[in-house]
């Protein structure tokens, strides 16, 4: 992971990137550093990222609420992305290089377990994290980034310390 974020991901997030699979390896470095849904990362289309712009500009469509939301990206991001090849009109397609994937959570609880991470690292922790750490810059940002219209929601579910998080700490 970039190392601007080491500070707010932890050797968790290190251990779980080193015993990713090659395979998985860009799909989580993508969810994380954009906040995106794993279902919005496997859909990710070419024609939604613009990179002179810097951003993903999700369409209603493929979104969890049906309201479409564009995404900051970072210089790594842009630069990663721009490595990448485009053999496909999907980011990063499934193994025939065409069609989009389903789904990368078997694959995300092979690295976790062979990290030894705890249960609780998920999928959607990456997003989790990502959120949190826009949400110190501007928390109108973070929701519109995330796709959340909804203050209550945002908070309860991505940014309030609730009392059983700080008994599993």
């Amino acid at each position: 992971f970039p190392s601007h974020d080491r500070a707010e991901n932890g050797p968790e997030w290190i251990k779980l990137y080193n015993a990713a699979s090659p395979e998985l390896k860009p799909r989580i470095y993508l969810q994380y550093m954009t906040g995106m849904r794993m279902s919005e990362v496997c859909n990710l289309k070419w024609s939604y990222v613009d990179l002179v712009s810097r951003k993903i500009s999700l369409p209603f469509r493929n979104t969890k609420k049906g309201k479409g939301r564009d995404i900051p990206l970072y210089n790594e991001v842009v630069q990663f992305l721009a490595g990448l090849p485009k053999t496909s009109e999907y980011v990063l397609p499934s193994r025939d290089g065409k069609t989009p994937i389903k789904s990368y959570e078997k694959q995300f609880v092979r690295a976790r377990n062979s990290a030894g991470l705890r249960a609780e690292i998920t999928t959607h922790a990456l997003r989790r994290t990502r959120l949190q750490i826009w949400d110190r810059i501007d928390e109108r940002a973070s929701m519109a980034a995330a796709g959340h219209s909804h203050e209550k929601v945002h908070r309860e579910h991505y940014t309030e310390v609730k009392s059983d998080m700080l008994q599993k700490l």
